[in-house]
This record gives structure tokens, C-alpha cells and sequence, in this order.
């Protein structure tokens, strides 16, 4: 932790025959320090323009830009990935939406449902990603009936209905 060499998580591809370069840098001269113990605190390296289309060649990397010694473990690669505040923002929308439902407000519900996040969601994310996300949520309490999971061709709105938790 005293010794900081210089690191770039990096991204690095081909863009249209273009060389396409992100990184982000950790260590020396950086907001995100090295630390010395393995932890359960990873860097987060988030690219917000990949190209979705047209992108060959592309390589994960770590360039050690001055002298000294870094050890890497356990890197991952994510197509989509939420920040904390952003699954806050799901959940509180999804609540809302509950809470609009309870009350019997129906187009208000289904308003929220309709809105930038269910779209960005149903555009985005597989029923893959959803029931690898079912796995890390918090258990239900055991008072509550199970809920039958959605047809196989159920639509996005459909599929968010049961994500909705039930109060009553």
C-alpha cells in the first residue's frame, strides 16, 4: 500500500479498423489507491460507449505504466452492470409502482412500468441475467405463497408485474 505504482485497467479493440482505447487508472497519481490485502472491495472499471456493432479484437487489460509490481486476481467482465444507486432506483420504482397498484391507481402503475427503466430492462436484459439476479435477492418471508413464474412468451410488462412485491 505505501509503494503505488501507476496501473490502467484498460479496454482495447478494433472500432471500424479505428484502435478503440478506455482505461481507467488506479494506483499513483489516482483517486482509487492499490491496497495491499485481497478484499471483497473490487475496482469497477465502467465504460458507458462501447460500440455495439463493428468491434473485433477486443482484449481486457492492465498496463503497469512505471516501475513496480501488481498482482491481479479474479477479473470479471460484465455486459451490463448496475451500480448500487441505480438498483436502488429499480427498487424504489418498482415499490412505487406497487404501492400505485395497492391503491388502485392502475394507470399510474402502469406508467411507471412503461417509463425509461422497464424499457432500458426489457431492451437489455435477458431472463438469464433476471433469474441470476433472483439468486442474490433477499429471500421472501416464508408466510407468502410462491409466485408462479411468468409463461415462457410473457412480455416485459408481465414479467415486472411479478417482480413487484406484494404487501398485503
Amino acid at each position: 500500500a505505501d509503494d503505488q505504482p501507476p496501473l490502467r485497467l484498460a479496454i482495447e479493440a478494433q472500432h471500424r479498423g479505428q484502435p478503440y482505447y478506455r482505461f481507467a487508472t488506479v494506483g499513483a497519481d489516482s483517486a482509487a489507491p492499490l491496497r495491499d490485502q485481497w478484499g471483497n472491495s473490487p475496482y469497477l472499471f465502467h465504460i458507458d460507449d462501447l460500440p455495439t456493432s463493428e468491434l473485433t479484437d477486443l482484449r481486457v487489460g492492465f498496463d503497469l505504466m512505471g516501475a513496480g509490481e501488481v498482482w491481479i486476481d479474479d477479473v470479471q467482465v460484465f455486459d451490463l452492470y448496475f451500480r448500487d444507486n441505480e438498483r436502488d432506483e429499480m427498487m424504489k420504482m418498482i415499490a412505487l409502482a406497487d404501492l400505485h397498484l395497492g391503491k388502485g391507481q392502475i394507470s399510474q402503475c402502469e406508467r411507471m412500468l412503461e417509463g425509461y427503466w422497464a424499457r432500458y430492462l426489457g431492451e437489455y436484459v435477458t431472463d438469464a441475467f433476471v433469474a441470476e439476479l433472483a439468486k442474490t435477492a433477499t429471500p421472501a418471508p416464508a408466510a407468502k405463497p410462491p409466485v408462479e413464474p411468468p409463461p415462457e412468451a410473457a412480455s416485459l410488462r408481465d414479467r415486472m408485474w411479478n417482480w413487484v412485491p406484494k404487501w398485503r
